[in-house]
């Protein structure tokens, strides 16, 4: 019979003789504690992912928290699956901007072979702009100081922006795993 409300109000069942003095009964809690006026103290997982960092830490630094190794433990492999991905993050990131380094690097030989080392134009030899520096410029800067033989290479060959060279190595990889069947050799 639900007779009684707990520190949340919800309806339960009389607790047992040892927790008379206001312990949750629930799952939670196990009866060991009063259950937190936010949340349980063992948060489950989709719960924890959803809390922010700091709601994290203050729940960690609780005191019914510090006594239940489980919910130490489910509040710690939160905070460490979010510092995994954030490292994952980073090193994909640094690897997309190393790999779109050396296109670029290769897109300015090619440039300097087929326009035979002509890339400035009268005004950008004269101001001293860094041919190499064309590539990332705006497209303002880019006619401004871009001789003709390079104008019409990047007519042939467009420059692709960062993010743009992301999301092209993003599909030529899922093309690639496209291509590579799983069932490889089986007939």
């Amino acid at each position: 019979m639900y007779d009684i409300r707990d520190l949340l109000g919800h309806w339960v069942k009389l607790p047992p003789r040892k927790n008379e003095s206001g312990m949750c009964p629930h799952p939670c809690c196990r009866g060991r504690r009063p259950h937190p006026d936010r949340f349980p103290v063992i948060l489950s997982k989709p719960l924890a992912r959803k809390m922010t960092g700091a709601e994290l830490e203050r729940h960690l630094q609780r005191r019914d928290v510090g006594d239940d190794g489980e919910a130490v433990t489910r509040v710690v492999d939160e905070l460490q699956r979010r510092e995994d991905k954030t490292k994952q993050d980073r090193h994909r990131r640094r690897t997309g901007q190393e790999s779109y380094r050396l296109w670029l690097e290769n897109e300015w030989i090619q440039a300097d072979e087929a326009t035979r080392g002509n890339m400035l134009n009268k005004r950008g030899r004269a101001r001293g702009v860094d041919p190499r520096s064309l590539w990332t410029a705006n497209d303002r800067t880019k006619q401004a100081y871009a001789s003709e033989e390079l104008r019409a290479y990047w007519n042939a060959h467009p420059v692709l922006s960062s993010a743009e060279f992301g999301r092209q190595e993003s599909a030529d990889r899922a093309r690639q795993r496209r291509r590579t069947s799983s069932l490889y050799g089986v007939y």
